[in-house]
C-alpha cells in the first residue's frame, strides 16, 4: 500500500487490485472473514481520492484480519474495522450527530461536518 499512497507533493496511484468486481470483494471479503488468510495479507480499503491532499483519505484501510480472541465475541471473528471507520458507524448507530475531536484526529476528518477540534 505504501508505494501506491504517493507523498505531500506527489499524488497515489491506483493499486493494481482497485479495479476489481463487486463480486470478487465480496468473495474476498467473506473468505477474510472466515479466517482463511492469515493476518497482515488482506484488507478492505475505501475506493476514494489517491490525488487527496491528505494522505488519509487516500483509499485508507476500513477492515483488516487479526487473530486474536475477543473478551466478548472469543475467537468468532478475525475481521476487525480499524477507528476511522469503526468511529463513524458506532456514532450512526448511537444517533450521535455531533462529537468532540482531539487535534490527534483532526486530519483524520477533513470533510466532517458538526464536528469539534479541540
Amino acid at each position: 500500500m505504501r508505494q501506491y499512497r504517493g507523498t505531500l507533493t506527489v499524488p497515489g496511484e491506483d493499486s493494481p487490485y482497485r479495479t476489481r468486481s463487486v463480486a470478487e470483494n465480496l468473495d474476498l471479503f467473506e473468505r477474510m472473514r472466515a479466517g482463511e488468510f492469515p493476518d497482515g495479507t488482506h484488507t478492505l480499503r475505501a475506493k476514494i481520492d489517491m490525488a487527496s491532499g491528505n494522505l488519509n483519505m487516500r483509499d485508507p484501510v476500513m477492515f483488516r484480519i487479526l487473530h486474536a480472541s475477543h473478551h466478548r465475541t472469543g475467537d468468532t471473528w478475525c475481521v476487525y474495522p480499524m477507528y476511522d471507520y469503526a468511529h463513524c458507524v458506532s456514532d450512526a448507530i448511537e444517533g450521535i450527530t455531533h462529537s468532540i475531536c482531539t487535534l490527534e484526529f483532526e486530519d483524520h476528518r477533513p470533510c466532517t461536518t458538526g464536528s469539534l477540534s479541540v
